[in-house]
């Protein structure tokens, strides 16, 4: 609560270098949301030159992920076509871009979506954002159901049109050599340095959260 818009921005990017810093840590990012079980969002998106049939999908999208540059990479997700988003994105001046998954390129565009343009349909002015690479599908609505649709935004984009930063994100950290007790201490280190009064919570490695998805299957098997 004691962090407002533009500060709650420039609190999570000085968390996010201090965690990209640790010894051991390889890449670290921040997202809205994280595979591999995360509530369906199906956002209303304004699909530039889509021509929607009786029986064609609504231009409707399951997930909508905002994060910063390094998580792609931090989260091992591959790039298939184009680029991810680049420092560079982050100039006041730069066009608004978005990244893309293969399922939404697939079901939204016959040919190749580069350089095609989306809009999130907020109230207001339209805010156009130009498609400027596809990742490889990742599972959110758990590792056994097909992936959605997914559209990619680069936080410091969408500052102004989303109305600030949400108030709930994610930090994601890769690392290397360096067991996950460790890295787990060294991060709760590094909020409280930045503010002890923020606390670190649902702190877990990749694999128990993948683990925590299949509980309910695994039960039930």
């Amino acid at each position: 609560s004691r962090y407002q818009n533009p500060d709650r921005l420039r609190f999570a990017t000085q968390l996010e270098e201090r965690l990209a810093a640790l010894p051991g840590v390889t890449s670290a990012s921040m997202a809205s949301g994280l595979p591999p079980l995360r509530p369906i969002n199906a956002n209303d998106t304004d699909i530039e030159d889509y021509q929607g049939t009786p029986d064609g999908p609504a231009e409707n999208v399951d997930y909508w992920n905002t994060v910063n540059e390094g998580y792609f990479k931090t989260m091992g997700i591959r790039t298939i076509d184009g680029r991810t988003f680049e420092p560079s994105d982050r100039n006041e001046t730069a066009q608004k871009v978005v990244v893309i998954n293969q399922s939404m390129a697939r079901r939204f565009w016959q040919g190749n979506p580069i350089g095609r343009r989306v809009n999130p349909g907020l109230p207001g002015t339209p805010v156009w954002f130009t498609v400027v690479g596809i990742v490889e599908d990742t599972k959110n609505l758990g590792v056994d159901k097909p992936a959605g649709t997914e559209l990619y935004f680069l936080l410091p984009q969408t500052v102004t049109p989303f109305g600030g930063v949400s108030t709930r994100m994610s930090f994601v950290v890769r690392s290397e050599g360096t067991s996950a007790s460790s890295i787990a201490s060294s991060i709760r280190s590094a909020v409280s340095e930045l503010d002890p009064s923020v606390p670190v919570f649902q702190l877990e490695t990749m694999g128990n959260v993948v683990a925590d998805s299949l509980v309910r299957p695994r039960f039930l098997s």
